[in-house]
Parts: structure tokens; C-alpha cells; sequence
């Protein structure tokens, strides 16, 4: 079959595009309500006037030693500590095209599938960099909150790993309302019984699943994009176990290897992966788009291969979690990449500043982890 312009075209028979693929991302982390919008952020970083970074201020708790009442202790004065928080416009911009001509051959608009599919679109890159931001908090090197991951294993769960993740919260445990995990841990933890689905009751009286569940009366979101981290180590088997699967090394490629020979065993590697499991709190991270000058335009032009239109979408917003701050020197640019999002060294816990700062308790951070890992296959 004939393609022009990345579309499939048979002249003889093809007259109409009517579907569109059904997208395989389902995003329910963007849509989880673990946002705190705060509009005042508007006026602080307007597009070209106030620049794309800020440091925001907050009044910290009363604190210091008390002394005794006798008549001869003097009493010690004690102040306010002040903490701050950088804060840091995103912008991401990004254009779709298409030719006069794949209309013409093919009589589908293609331009109107592009503009009813970008807010989906958008909430696909938004929620990409939320993970992006997440994995750096929790990285196991420099991350602020590398603290706040518990360790466990997807083979042999168990009542006590949802214990000890929001033990990870102490007594603010209550502030996490849901739980992101991928379909790999939601399916294990279905096998254990160790989550409950939510039903209702239809119109007849019969008690049906909403498809929802929870995990200790916290919603369970459930998304693929949540991906595990895969990394290889040699077997320290001395013998083959039957059921798991070994690789062998070729420069930075591992193949699996069909039938393992315990003489071979000194060169096989394990493969390991490592499913991150967020939790989060109502408030875990603060959501607010800025402005731009144009978001949205459309544009002509009419000479290049019979005539292009171009959509052409740009955004600014701000994404910051709770109690975590992003540092000017994280940026080499006036706006950060992904990349950038990504280093565990651009962020920092919010602090009072100074030679010795004073960052906040850990726990008032609405965000923990627990890291599960399958190794063997």
C-alpha cells in the first residue's frame, strides 16, 4: 500500500479516515486531585516580565526552649524562622503539521484530529515530568527524599509493606490519599488479596465493581507510565533454578538465554526491575499554568509542498512539590529541561537559608515510596 505524508493510502479503495488509534496512555496520574492551584503565581511570573524563576517565603512554627519561672532564670527570647522555596516557570512548545495535499488525496481534516487530541497530549508531557520530578526526589543517591522509600519485594508481599511505606509519613500518615502504582504491582497485589475493589449497587440491586481499588482505604491509580527501573547484575547461582530466566552480555546488550547450562553459569546476569509505588497527599504538589503571549495560533504557509498548516501550541506553568524547592543553579537556560527536572541536585528541601539552614521535617512532605523489586525474570 501507497503512503504519502505517513499516511496509509490506497487509491483505489481508500476514501476516509474515521477512527483515531486509541491512546494508550491513560493519565489518571495527572487526574488524581493531588493538585494545589495557586493563581497569585500568575502575577509573579507573567511571561517577560518577571523572569522564570522566584524564590517563595513562608512563616515557619513557633519553636525554642522554655525556662523556668523563679524570679532569678532570665527568659530567652526565641524568633520566627522564615523558610523559602524556589520556584521555577516550565515552558515547552510544540508544533504539528499538515499538507494541503493528504487532504485532498484523502479527504480527512487531519489538523482537526491534531486540535481535538492536544489537551490529552499535554496531560501525557505534564504527567511525564511530574514522574520525571518524582524519580529525582526519590533517587537513591542525592534525592531530598531518599529517606522516604521503603524497600520491598513484588515475589513475597505481604499486610506489612503498606504499613511500612506510610510509616515512612509517622503521624501525618493520614495525609496520603492515593496511591500510583503500575499495572504490574496492582495485578501482584490483586494475587495477594492485599487490595480492595470498590462496588456499588445498580439499579437492580446488584452489587457491582466500579473497577477502582484501594489499598488500606487509600485510592489506587493505576498507569503504566509509573515504568520500573531495569538493571543487570551477575547470578550469584551456583546452580540453575528452574522457572528463572539468565542472560548473557554483549557489549551493553543482555539476551536471555534459551536453555541455561550450569557450566555457563559464571558468565549469566540477572535481570532485576524495580517498580516505584508513590504516595501521595492531597496537596503533594503545587499546579499553576502562567501565561504566554500566544498558547495557540495556527499558521500558513502556502508555497511548501502545495501548502502546509502548521498548529502551534506553547505553555508555561509551574509544577513543584510540597516542602521541596527547585534551585536557580539547577537551569543553564531560562527555563529547565527535562533533563534538569531529572537531576536528583536541582532540588532541595525548603529551608530557612543561610550557613545553617533549617529545612522542614520530612514528614510534612506529603510524598513517600515503596520500591518493589522482582529479580529473575
Amino acid at each position: 500500500m501507497a503512503k504519502f505524508d505517513e499516511k496509509q493510502f490506497n487509491p483505489e479503495v481508500f476514501r476516509r479516515y474515521m477512527t483515531t488509534i486509541e491512546n494508550p496512555r491513560v493519565n489518571r496520574l495527572i487526574k488524581a486531585g493531588i493538585f494545589v492551584i495557586d493563581p497569585s503565581l500568575q502575577g509573579v511570573l507573567p511571561d517577560g516580565v518577571g523572569g522564570n524563576y522566584m524564590q517563595e517565603n513562608f512563616v515557619g512554627r513557633l519553636a525554642g526552649s522554655d525556662v523556668v519561672y523563679d524570679g532569678s532564670t532570665n527568659i530567652t527570647a526565641n524568633t520566627l524562622n522564615t523558610y523559602k522555596r524556589g520556584l521555577v516557570a516550565i515552558g515547552f512548545a510544540r508544533a504539528f503539521k499538515e499538507k494541503d495535499f493528504t487532504e485532498s488525496i484523502t479527504g480527512k481534516d487531519f489538523m482537526t484530529n491534531v486540535a481535538e487530541q492536544l489537551v490529552e497530549y499535554q496531560d501525557e508531557k505534564h504527567q511525564d515530568i511530574m514522574l520525571v520530578i518524582l524519580k529525582a526526589l526519590f533517587d537513591s543517591s542525592n534525592g531530598v527524599l531518599k529517606s522516604k522509600v521503603v524497600k520491598k519485594s513484588l515475589a513475597s508481599l505481604s499486610v506489612a509493606d503498606i504499613v511500612d511505606g506510610l510509616a515512612l509519613q509517622g503521624d501525618k500518615s493520614g495525609n496520603i490519599r492515593a496511591i500510583a502504582m503500575h499495572s504490574a504491582v496492582l495485578s501482584a497485589l490483586k494475587k495477594a488479596n492485599l487490595v480492595q475493589a470498590v462496588k456499588f449497587l445498580d439499579t437492580n440491586g446488584i452489587q457491582r465493581d466500579l473497577g477502582i481499588y484501594q489499598w488500606d482505604s487509600r485510592d489506587v491509580i493505576e498507569d503504566d507510565s509509573i515504568a520500573p527501573a531495569e538493571s543487570f547484575a551477575k547470578t550469584t547461582d551456583v546452580a540453575i533454578v528452574s522457572g528463572k530466566v539468565y542472560y548473557t552480555k554483549s557489549g551493553d546488550d543482555y539476551t536471555p538465554v534459551a536453555t541455561p547450562d550450569v557450566s555457563d553459569i559464571g558468565d549469566y546476569y540477572e535481570r532485576t526491575l524495580k517498580y516505584p509505588v508513590y504516595l501521595l497527599g492531597a496537596n503533594a504538589f503545587t499546579w499553576q499554568p502562567l501565561g504566554v503571549k500566544v498558547a495557540l495560533e495556527m499558521w500558513r504557509q502556502p508555497l511548501t509542498n502545495g501548502g502546509e498548516t502548521y498548529l502551534i501550541n506553547r505553555e508555561r506553568y509551574i509544577l513543584a512539590p510540597y516542602g521541596v524547592g527547585f534551585k536557580a543553579s539547577g537551569m543553564s537556560g531560562l527555563a529547565p529541561t527535562s533533563a534538569e527536572l531529572g537531576t536528583a541536585t536541582s532540588w532541595e528541601l525548603v529551608n530557612t537559608g543561610g550557613v545553617s539552614p533549617v529545612s522542614i521535617e520530612l514528614k510534612t512532605i506529603p510524598l513517600a515510596c515503596i520500591e518493589f523489586s522482582i529479580s529473575g525474570i
